[in-house]
């Protein structure tokens, strides 16, 4: 480990997470302070909450290696390193005043980027202890050889022993901290390496399942999580927004998911923020909560208490809706209400705008009001996602998310709504839907970071649901967002022409593709035409035998990627869009009609040319004799 990665870092107030295990392999979370790297940059000194009677404690004692990751949260610039504990002593003075000015500077950089200084302080341990680490070529060669007693080959359904003897905090029910689970933060996850050497891994989210299962999300930087297969013991460091109180999760892994209703939760909420390729999500991992067990740090306010009665206030909010008469009232009222009601001064209602296709700002509380007319882009953004994917998503600190988006200036984050809230804040979006019609978007702001997480994400969906329907009792406040609606009568029919010979496609005389390709294309064509339907999934293709896949290895994704590219290349009033994984959509900008040519004078490779796009409609079907 280089010594200017870490002097560069420490000189802000870095998060330093240390990892440590046991000989079976259980990994063990705390925070650090007052990181110092030696002269040599062969050992790096850290002072550890490690109280006693702790698995930490416990671990540290017995020279298991430990890893150690420190980072800036402001930019996520991270240093990590691993190796085995050469020595664990009190701190002595001048590590006292190491660990003084990080909390110092820490508290500093979490105010930079929304969080108060009471809730960074929170985070701060009483119990430390001087931990110092060989992480240089001799910590690099010994650090097989500090297995803890055992190796891998040990590890015998080692979850089974779920205490492990840590006499410092008693458990909880998963279902006491799902306000942590929800709240849409950070974490730190340890796991272990195939070595043994402990390995840590910030994620960007953790979501409660149930009772005994959480989900944990996979992206492209999270390398250390490829060898849960393999060891499935891992532990999570989850905080209360609020309080600053953190918990200990020990998990044991069960399995992956890339689909599905988790899946596709978990990525509209990463969507809605991300500002790198490298921040989609890739997976979703999901784990059996073995134990979960507060971090003791003795000045920690207790849990929040239950907010008041959810209900109670849902059946106000519904019974100010059903007394408003008219489209400009129930908005008037929804608005209204959501401030006096929940308590969010800051509220806007967007609504779809058919001529430009974006959405617009046009009803919008106190607050709020300078921001009417304002427009968001409709796939993008907090406000976009939440429309296009027809999900609540929130984040919980809007000015880390902004601060992170500054340090990545080679991103475009417009899609991120500014406000004129001052001071921490969080935001979330609410589509309004009722079937598959987009009525609009219900945009909030809060002056509290991590106000919209926990019970607060599930009360927004029923609001939006009362919302939603509200408005289309009355008429909706603009014209339906339909996906896939049916085309304007503008503009002549294209004409599409499929040769059996070889499944050739033309359009207006214009080649368009063949084989495969082709007829996949013509499938969705004939579809449309008889049903009107535009979405389709690769499973129901790779079931429909009229396409005459390849038994075995049909390849089909490579030839759907053919045939999208191929009709954006064309520009010929037809496109293919990809909306979800597995899910694609027909996309038609005139009438069509369809006519097949039998295999005796089939004629291909006429010229290519292109027609400009008009407004879609149904396709019509003929069929030569």
């Amino acid at each position: 480990m280089g010594d200017t990665g870490v002097a560069d870092l420490v000189r802000h107030g870095v998060a330093v997470v240390v990892a440590t295990r046991d000989g079976a392999l259980r990994p063990e979370l705390g925070r650090a302070w007052g990181p110092t790297l030696s002269d040599d940059a062969e050992h790096l000194t850290v002072c550890v909450e490690s109280p006693p009677g702790s698995v930490m404690a416990r671990n540290l004692e017995t020279g298991a290696p430990a890893a150690v990751t420190i980072t800036r949260l402001a930019s996520r610039a991270t240093v990590r390193t691993a190796g085995p504990v050469v020595e664990v002593a009190a701190p002595a003075p001048d590590h006292r005043e190491a660990v003084a000015r990080h909390v110092e500077a820490f508290v500093a950089e979490m105010a930079a980027v929304g969080v108060p200084e009471a809730l960074a302080r929170a985070v701060v341990a009483p119990d430390l202890v001087r931990v110092t680490i060989a992480v240089g070529a001799a910590g690099a060669a010994a650090r097989c050889d500090h297995s803890g007693g055992r190796g891998p080959g040990a590890m015998t359904e080692p979850w089974r022993n779920a205490h492990r003897g840590d006499t410092t905090a008693a458990d909880v029910a998963l279902d006491a901290v799902r306000d942590c689970l929800r709240a849409g933060l950070p974490a730190p996850l340890a796991t272990c390496a195939p070595d043994g050497t402990p390995q840590i891994s910030f994620i960007s989210r953790v979501r409660y399942l149930d009772g005994e299962r959480v989900a944990t999300s996979r992206q492209s930087f999270n390398s250390g999580l490829a060898h849960l297969g393999a060891h499935p013991l891992s532990q999570v460091l989850v905080i209360r927004p609020g309080t600053g109180e953190e918990f200990r999760l020990d998990l044991r892994y069960l399995h992956a998911v890339t689909e599905g209703e988790e899946f596709d939760a978990m990525r509209a909420a990463l969507d809605a923020v991300a500002t790198d390729p490298a921040h989609r999500l890739r997976g979703v991992d999901v784990h059996h909560v073995v134990r979960c067990t507060p971090v003791s740090r003795g000045s920690l306010a207790s849990a929040v208490a239950d907010a008041a009665d959810p209900l109670a206030a849902l059946e106000r909010f519904a019974r100010r809706l059903e007394a408003a008469t008219g489209m400009a009232e129930v908005q008037r009222q929804a608005l209204d209400a959501l401030d006096d009601v929940f308590g969010f001064r800051f509220a806007v209602l967007f609504a779809p705008d058919p001529a430009t296709g974006r959405l617009v700002a046009t009803v919008a509380s106190g607050e709020a009001g300078a921001v009417l007319g304002a427009e968001a882009d409709p796939a993008a953004g907090l406000i976009g996602i939440a429309a296009s994917r027809r999900r609540v998503v929130s984040t919980g600190n809007l000015v880390r998310v902004w601060a992170i988006a500054g340090a990545a200036a080679d991103h475009d984050v417009s899609g991120i709504p500014m406000s004129g809230l001052p001071g921490p804040r969080s935001a979330g979006a609410v589509p309004l839907v009722v079937g598959r019609d987009l009525l609009g978007v219900l945009y909030l702001e809060s002056g509290e970071p991590y106000a919209f997480g926990g019970r607060v994400e599930a009360l927004l969906r029923i609001v939006g649901a009362h919302t939603a329907a509200a408005f289309a009792a009355r008429g909706a406040p603009a014209a339906v967002a339909r996906r896939g609606a049916a085309p304007s009568d503008g503009g002549p029919p294209m004409e599409f022409v499929r040769y059996r010979a070889d499944d050739t496609v033309l359009c207006d005389s214009a080649y368009v593709v063949k084989g495969v390709p082709g007829r996949i294309l013509w499938r969705m064509l004939e579809v449309h035409a008889s049903s009107g339907r535009v979405a389709f999934s690769n499973r129901e293709l790779r079931l429909d035998s009229s396409l005459e896949l390849p038994v075995g290895n049909d390849n089909l994704e490579a030839r759907l990627l053919v045939l999208r590219r191929r009709l954006a290349e064309m520009g010929c009033g037809v496109t293919l869009e990809h909306v979800g994984r597995g899910r694609l959509e027909l996309r038609l900008d005139r009438p069509a009609e369809l006519t097949v040519v039998p295999a005796v004078g089939m004629r291909s490779g006429a010229p290519m040319h292109a027609t400009s796009p008009t407004p879609l409609r149904p396709a019509r079907q003929r069929q030569t004799r």
